[in-house]
C-alpha cells in the first residue's frame, strides 16, 4: 500500500445514504478526525480507484475546507468530481503526527437520477478505531461494515 493508502481497518457504511445523512455522518467522522489536532496539514485526492484505479494528489486542504464541501448536499455535490464513481479523498499531509487515516466519500444521483445518495470510508490506523466505534458508529444509526483496509482495497481495483 502506498500514501495515502494505510494498513489498517476500514469501516464504511453498508448501505449508500441519503445526501443529507451522508452529510451528517461526515461531519460526526471529520470532527473525530480532527480533535486531536485542528491544524493538521491535510492533502486532497480525485480517488479514482472504483473508475479505473488512477489516483490524483490535488493539493494542500484545510479541516475549514472539508467542513465547507460536507456542509450540506448542495455544497457536497459542488465538491465531486462530476466523474462516475470518483471520491474526493482527504489524509494527513506525508509525517504529520496525525495520522495515518485516509477519508473518502462520494455523493451522485441514484440509478434512476431521482435522489441524491452517497458513501463514506474511513480507514484507520487498528488502535484507533475503538475510539470511532465508540464516538461515531455508535450515533449513527446505520449498519457499518469493517474490514482489513489492505483487502478493501484490492477489491475495489480488482486485485
Amino acid at each position: 500500500m502506498h500514501y495515502p493508502f494505510t494498513p489498517g481497518v476500514n469501516l464504511r457504511p453498508r448501505d449508500p445514504l441519503p445526501a443529507g445523512v451522508l452529510c451528517d455522518a461526515l461531519a460526526r467522522t471529520v470532527s473525530f478526525l480532527q480533535h486531536p489536532n485542528p491544524a493538521l496539514r491535510l492533502r486532497k485526492f480525485d480517488d479514482w480507484h472504483q473508475h479505473d484505479g488512477l489516483m490524483f494528489d490535488r493539493g494542500p486542504v484545510t479541516f475549514h475546507d472539508v467542513f465547507g464541501w460536507i456542509d450540506r448536499p448542495k455544497t457536497l455535490l459542488a465538491a465531486m468530481t462530476g466523474d462516475h464513481e470518483v471520491r474526493v479523498g482527504v489524509a494527513p499531509a506525508p509525517g504529520e503526527p496525525g495520522g495515518p487515516w485516509y477519508l473518502r466519500f462520494i455523493l451522485d444521483w441514484d440509478p434512476d437520477e431521482t435522489h441524491l445518495e452517497g458513501t463514506f470510508d474511513l480507514t484507520l490506523p487498528p488502535a484507533a478505531a475503538p475510539a470511532y466505534r465508540r464516538e461515531v458508529v455508535a450515533a449513527l444509526p446505520l449498519p457499518f461494515v469493517e474490514e482489513d483496509a489492505e483487502t478493501y482495497f484490492r477489491e475495489i481495483v480488482g486485485e
